[in-house]
């Protein structure tokens, strides 16, 4: 539950955030690299996709830790600085949110970047 609250608190300062959270409190999990990219797309660790595409990889990358037993990635959520996406953020961030904690990722970092 603290968790959930504060990814809903790191959403609210998105907006304001300039740098990744410390790295103490990722989990030793591999993280995987979402960039949003134009309307309806994401690069996934360096690959171009729509945000479909990357729900359902994410979907069989959690099934495969959990046939191993293993705990699930984490996502490294990152966005433009200057917020150039058409439709702004808000959207895309609240669907990838809601799609991964469904899936079983339980830890989620927003970061602002230069292009």
């Amino acid at each position: 539950m603290l968790g959930l609250l504060l990814t809903v608190a790191s959403v609210a300062l998105f907006g304001c955030a300039s740098d990744a959270p410390p790295a103490a409190d990722r989990p030793s999990t591999d993280a995987l690299v979402v960039r949003l990219a134009d309307e309806g797309y994401v690069e996934l660790d360096g690959r171009r996709m729509t945000v479909d595409r990357m729900l359902y990889e994410l979907r069989l990358a959690v099934r495969a830790t959990d046939a191993a037993g293993a705990e699930p990635p984490w996502i490294d959520l990152r966005a433009p600085r200057d917020g150039d996406l058409p439709g702004g953020f808000d959207e895309p961030l609240r669907r990838i949110q809601s799609e991964a904690y469904a899936t079983g990722i339980r830890h989620i970092e927003f970061s602002l970047e230069d292009e």
